[in-house]
């Protein structure tokens, strides 16, 4: 505002109009009614154009066709909101280099607002207070976590490994051996001749507890026959335990270990999929030092989300909180989830702003404006209406490539594990069997070796 020196004669001042472009207007001061000496120029930009700062490949700001009027608009949770605010403020919205096809990094938009080619950017970012530049309030808060494939069933081969675990196999050998030296105590009590490997294994009570039909006396009375008792209920309670863990373990496998740390990725020999200029940020803010050893960086932003939205398990990839939530709805079509979210975060509730130009008129505005969609709930309703508009744009499909789940008998090879051991035994047994045919003729067998072997050594001898 200017005034001259006859103000009170002439009742007359001058005031600048902004937008849509400058211009000195006289506006006179009228007795009675309310002046305005410094109006909010930006509450009413008369069609001002902003312009604003986008990545082709955003999520969070996206240009979209409306079906109804066949025009352009913006879309996504910060899109949507510069929408409102230019309809709020009667201005309208330019996106300078949205058709060429350049990628625009956040590093590069944020670049361009300072030196004033944008007024603001459609990229969040965090205020590092590298520069004159201004941000906004926080907009919204963000976690940057990392995604990782969901656990393997263990193969069917391995479920009697699992069913028999040590304590399991434990328990089964302390019942056979109590019961064991109870039996053998009843003969010895009836002055029966008891052999001392009788006393801590019987192979009967151990076919018993395994629940097969076990060799008894003809006749047995009292304590004896109740610890044979004692043996067919426990091979029922043993056998049917077995049998309900292995149908539960096929109807639902165990899985393997999940991936709970950055040592269970190194385990794993996965790789964390990073986009470069992300990870340079991580460098340029000391975040990156944990995950150098496993980090695969990506050239170009384009080839990393196809990587991340095909849900490659080749890798591991870090997403933020609105992008992971789109993964979520998605991934209810699927038959069964191929990631989760894990809890290995790069950082958690974080705050995003809206980066402006230095000193920009449009601060106080559109701090003002962030409160208002927070209070009304709408950045929240935007973040909803994203996985529909992502299948809109084809950024995102139902497509599952996953195998449907169903119910499977088990296989021949599902047992290798049985017909290995049952290869051992069988081994093991010839091997006895053999031995106990030699044995007898020990001696004979050990005299016939001894003179073959100084029959060899005398044919090695040197002749004279």
């Amino acid at each position: 505002m200017a005034i001259n020196g006859n103000l009170l004669k002439s009742q007359e001042f001058l005031s600048p109009q902004i937008f849509p472009q400058f211009d000195v207007r006289i506006k006179k001061i009228t007795p009675g009614n309310e002046t305005t000496f410094y109006p909010n120029h930006v509450k009413n930009l008369h069609g001002h154009s902003l312009r604003l700062g986008i990545n082709n490949e955003s999520t969070k700001a996206y240009v979209m066709r409306e079906t109804s009027s066949n025009k352009f608009t913006l879309s996504g949770h910060v899109g949507s909101f510069f929408k409102v605010f230019a309809d709020f403020h009667n201005a309208s919205i330019t996106l300078p280099h949205f058709r060429q096809k350049i990628e625009v990094t956040h590093v590069l938009l944020e670049a361009m607002v300072n030196n004033g080619t944008y007024d603001m950017s459609m990229e969040l970012s965090i205020n590092q207070y590298a520069n004159d530049m201004v941000y906004s309030y926080t907009y919204d808060f963000l976690d940057w976590c990392i995604m990782v494939p969901m656990e393997n069933p263990v193969p069917a081969y391995l479920f009697y490994v699992r069913i028999f675990d040590i304590l399991s196999t434990v328990i089964v050998f302390c019942a056979v051996f109590v019961l064991t030296l109870l039996v053998a105590l009843t003969f010895w009590l009836q002055d029966y001749t008891v052999y001392w490997f009788d006393t801590f294994f019987n192979v009967y009570i151990f076919n018993g507890i395994l629940g097969h039909p076990f060799k008894m006396e003809i006749n047995f009375t009292g304590v004896r026959s109740f610890l044979y008792l004692l043996t067919c209920v426990g091979g029922i309670i043993i056998n049917s335990s077995f049998a309900t863990y292995l149908q539960t373990y096929k109807a639902r496998p165990p899985t393997e270990k999940p991936i709970m740390t950055l040592n269970d990725i190194r385990s794993s020999k996965l790789k964390i999929a990073f986009y470069k200029e992300e990870y340079k940020f991580m460098q340029a803010n000391n975040l990156s030092r944990p995950y150098d050893d496993v980090a695969f960086l990506i050239d170009t932003y384009r080839d990393y989300y196809t990587l991340r939205d095909s849900y490659d398990t080749r890798f591991v990839y870090p997403v933020p909180s609105p992008q992971w939530s789109q993964y979520e709805q998605q991934q209810k079509f699927f038959a069964k989830p191929k990631f989760r979210l894990s809890d290995i975060c790069i950082f958690k509730m974080i705050g995003v702003m809206i980066p402006m130009q230095p000193n920009s008129p449009f601060e106080d505005t559109v701090n003002q404006m962030i409160g208002i969609v927070n209070q009304a709930g709408l950045i929240q309703y935007w973040k909803s209406m994203e996985f529909l508009e992502s299948l809109q744009r084809k950024r995102l499909t139902l497509f599952d490539g996953s195998t449907a789940i169903s119910f499977e008998v088990m296989k021949f090879q599902d047992t290798k594990l049985l017909g290995y051991l049952f290869i051992i035994m069988i081994s093991v047994s010839s091997l006895c069997f053999i031995a106990e045919l030699y044995w007898p003729r020990r001696g004979r067998l050990a005299r016939r070796l001894w003179k073959m072997r100084k029959l060899c050594s005398c044919f090695k001898k040197p002749v004279n």
